[in-house]
């Protein structure tokens, strides 16, 4: 629970009367000139929705390099003003507090900011929807600020997109507001109701990492239902497969994945497994067969980061998934892991990794990264991978979405882990 405290405030001057929102600019820079258009939409629940469009009136398709939008809320901020900057990110960016005077290089959010201006007034600015481009949030000078990338998004002649969608609230009340943007998200990104599902068990992770064998898993399933018979989950974390990519199982397991599965079905639980959704090995059977399937830099080389001199798993590449032939490959990969060895939760980890800022963070000397099709930005090409991963594992099954950026996942998985390891140390 984030609380804000009354302490420190100055003065207010000069903020926006209580009025629609005014003085919205949006700048986009391209290749070529694009037409904006803008208009605020009064909602039911109360926001106020920022439609912005942009439009290729040319002849020649255009290029979209960045976009910006500036939505002023005061003509004078004190510093000591409270801000709130949603997570991104259980591996990266955190819930974040600070006051508006004191900005760090974290002080953004890819889901929402929040300025607390008095006991019971608040100004409020998020996104519902993450289709096309990440939109990032900072507060300055009295200003929201919204920007993004433009990630290559071409707009061939004649073609209109629409921005991702913006929702602003005066409120006074925080906690209502934040439950009523998380209903406003899922109206738009049409999720009806939740899985009832609640999970409780064991992972092999934190004790075992790598290296298990059928009898440890069988044996800690069993040792868990009877310490807590509300038990209900027993997760085979890496280490599982031969190659990551591949996802073959190994070899040295007695009666197979599939009866490792039964075994725990059989203790009267599920058994869930992980796979990194969004890299592979360049040993792998698939990097081998298909190296068109995998990210490249500006050079055209595959973007390959290497983490250990040798010995397997010593590095990691990136699966394209403007490709559609990278994305037969891991729905083919998932459909196996559900219906052919029996697991009906599948964690899908590193997904952050499906988006361009991550992997460049991890890859220092790659400059820009290049895909199959290069008129789809980072977000389409993960949302299309992850639209194959959604529909291998079915609707019926469980996705866990791990270290994700929470945006473009939403929709796709049934639930996002938030929290970091634990180990031996917690």
């Amino acid at each position: 629970m984030v609380a804000f405290t009354t302490a420190g405030l100055g003065k207010l001057a000069a903020f926006a009367g209580d009025d629609a929102w005014s003085g919205i600019v949006v700048d986009v820079k391209a290749t070529r000139p694009l037409f904006t258009s803008q208009r605020l939409e009064e909602m039911s629940d109360g926001f106020q929705r920022l439609e912005i469009t942009l439009s290729n009136q040319g002849e020649q398709p255009a290029t979209i390099e960045s976009i910006t939008v500036k939505v002023p809320i005061a003509a004078a901020m004190p510093n000591d003003l409270q801000v709130i900057y949603g997570s991104n990110c259980m591996g990266s960016t955190h819930l974040l507090r600070q006051e508006v005077g004191a900005p760090t290089k974290e002080s953004a959010s890819k889901i929402f900011q929040m300025v607390r201006l008095s006991d019971d007034k608040y100004f409020f600015m998020g996104a519902l929807s993450w289709r096309i481009f990440m939109p990032e949030f900072t507060t300055r000078d009295g200003v929201f600020f919204i920007s993004s990338k433009g990630e290559g998004k071409q707009l061939k002649p004649g073609e209109t997109i629409r921005y991702e969608q913006i929702v602003l609230r005066r409120a006074d009340n925080w906690v209502d507001l934040l439950n009523q943007f998380g209903n406003a998200i899922a109206r738009e990104n049409n999720i009806g109701k939740l899985k009832k599902d609640h999970f409780k068990g064991w992972a092999s992770w934190d004790y075992y990492a790598y290296k298990f064998s059928a009898k440890d898993i069988h044996d800690n399933a069993v040792k868990i239902r009877n310490l807590d018979p509300s038990a209900n989950l027993i997760q085979i974390d890496a280490g599982w497969y031969t190659v990551r990519g591949d996802y073959a199982e190994r070899p040295d397991f007695d009666g197979g994945m599939k009866g490792i599965a039964d075994q725990i079905k059989a203790t009267g639980m599920t058994p869930g497994i992980w796979i990194d959704g969004f890299r592979a090995n360049t040993d792998s059977m698939v990097c081998k067969s298909h190296p068109e399937y995998f990210l490249r830099d500006q050079d055209g080389k595959m973007i390959v980061q290497v983490r250990r001199p040798e010995g397997p798993d010593r590095d990691r590449i990136y699966f394209d998934y403007s490709h559609p032939g990278a994305r037969a490959h891991i729905a083919k990969c998932i459909r196996t892991i559900v219906k052919d060895l029996g697991f009906p939760y599948v964690k899908i980890d590193f997904m952050r990794f499906g988006l361009n800022e991550e992997i460049l963070k991890a890859n220092p000397k790659v400059k820009s990264i290049k895909s199959h099709d290069p008129t789809l930005t980072d977000v389409e090409r993960m949302r299309l991978g992850l639209q194959a991963m959604r529909d291998a594992v079915g609707p019926e099954n469980y996705l866990l979405g791990c270290s994700a950026v929470i945006g473009p996942c939403i929709g796709f998985v049934d639930g996002m882990r938030t929290g970091g390891d634990i180990n031996p140390r917690f």
